[in-house]
């Protein structure tokens, strides 16, 4: 990348079949912050790069991880830029979906984002270490899946003071555990 300043804030990461993928900003005025987030990785012949985020001044302190897909996923702060100061504003986090760069912004209290560091847990869900300016504090922030329902399985109807025995699956499967069911058990009648 022959972008102005590229590479600032790097972070590289290898995939199954060990190419390179690599997260990292552009500065166009060398203002000790970053103006792009971008992301290049080794495509076998040539290298191809892209911008992930260019609202403002993103980038900054970037961490990548890929998925078990080997698709990219960003921590990344983005600056507040005022002459002769600058800090992170916000937290934010991108991930390659398989057709396009999805954008979230984590944290946005306080000055967060400094020295954000990422990784992906078994089910893909991000986990994200950072520092926060204001407060000098070291947070953590995890990426959550809801449930959007559940499948339960067991007896359709048991008579009274009988005990059955009943499973929940979350809907998606991929769903943040635990989770927390309340039972409904309706009117009560002989079954």
């Amino acid at each position: 990348d022959a972008g102005d300043y590229a590479g600032w804030h790097n972070s590289i990461a290898i995939d199954a079949a060990g190419r390179p993928h690599i997260a990292y900003c552009t500065d166009n005025y060398p203002r000790a912050h970053c103006d792009d987030l971008r992301y290049a990785t080794w495509g076998g012949t040539a290298w191809i790069t892209e911008t992930v985020d260019s609202a403002d001044w993103s980038g900054g302190w970037a961490s990548l991880d890929l998925d078990k897909q080997g698709l990219p996923h960003i921590a990344y702060c983005h600056y507040f830029w005022a002459p002769d100061t600058s800090y992170c504003d916000q937290l934010k986090y991108s991930y390659f979906d398989g057709q396009a760069w999805q954008t979230e912004i984590v944290d946005a209290l306080g000055r967060p984002g400094f020295y954000a560091s990422l990784a992906l847990d078994s089910q893909g869900s991000a986990h994200i270490g950072y520092w926060d300016m204001t407060t000098g504090a070291l947070r953590y922030a995890v990426k959550c899946t809801p449930a959007t329902g559940a499948t339960v399985t067991g007896p359709g109807s048991l008579l009274v003071g009988t005990p059955g025995w009943y499973t929940a699956a979350p809907l998606p499967s991929t769903a943040t555990l635990p989770l927390t069911f309340t039972w409904d058990n309706g009117a009560v009648g002989p079954t």
